[in-house]
């Protein structure tokens, strides 16, 4: 209950500063293991995909930096987030999502690793650790389109699109491939092509 209160007061404070819309919600699997997968834009991105789903709590995977910020780390926190170190692979990240994963939970991810703007998205990196995570979990994965710029009073568009699962992955080339796939539908939903 406390919980609902809290997003709840988070949503009207977002809704002072930026105009969201959210498209798609009912695609959000109400049971199981769900991981989000969302291009990368601002840092708002991840917390506005945990305050707009409305249907669960979401665990933010979010990098390490940010739980040193003084307006994010107490955000993060109480999402239960994740903190991530870029570049490596980070087995305590994997742990610590294996195990929430265990719990039947959702977890959010931008396969990118870091915010990309539009004129970087030609040399964009993606990483399949949310492909490996949603294998080994045997997790839906959504993906979540986020469109617009995160500055005042702009409006922002996040579109859930249908759950998936990616059984048939077996090998890190397989996962590789699949994220540019998933990556290059969430990027389609805005008009971007990769």
């Amino acid at each position: 209950m406390v919980y609902k209160i809290v997003i709840w007061i988070a949503r009207q404070v977002i809704r002072l500063v930026f105009r969201v819309k959210v498209v798609g919600r009912e695609n959000i699997p109400s049971e199981g293991n769900v991981v989000v997968c969302y291009n990368h834009r601002s840092a708002w991105d991840g917390i506005s995909i945990a305050l707009y789903n409305k249907r669960r709590k979401l665990i933010l995977v979010a990098k390490k930096e940010l739980f040193k910020n003084k307006l994010f780390a107490p955000i993060l926190k109480y999402f239960g987030g994740v903190p991530v170190n870029r570049g490596t692979a980070d087995l305590r990240m994997f742990k610590t999502v294996s195990q929430a994963m265990n719990d039947k939970n959702m977890i959010a991810i931008a396969p990118y690793g870091t915010r990309v703007k539009d004129e970087d998205l030609k040399n964009v990196k993606v990483h399949a650790g949310a492909m490996l995570i949603a294998t080994k979990a045997d997790a839906w994965v959504v993906p979540c389109t986020v469109d617009g710029d995160f500055k005042f009073w702009h409006k922002i568009t996040l579109t859930f699109g249908k759950p998936r699962k990616y059984t048939e992955l077996t090998n890190g080339a397989e996962m590789q491939e699949a994220t540019w796939e998933l990556m290059r539908e969430i990027e389609a939903v805005r008009g971007v092509t990769l």
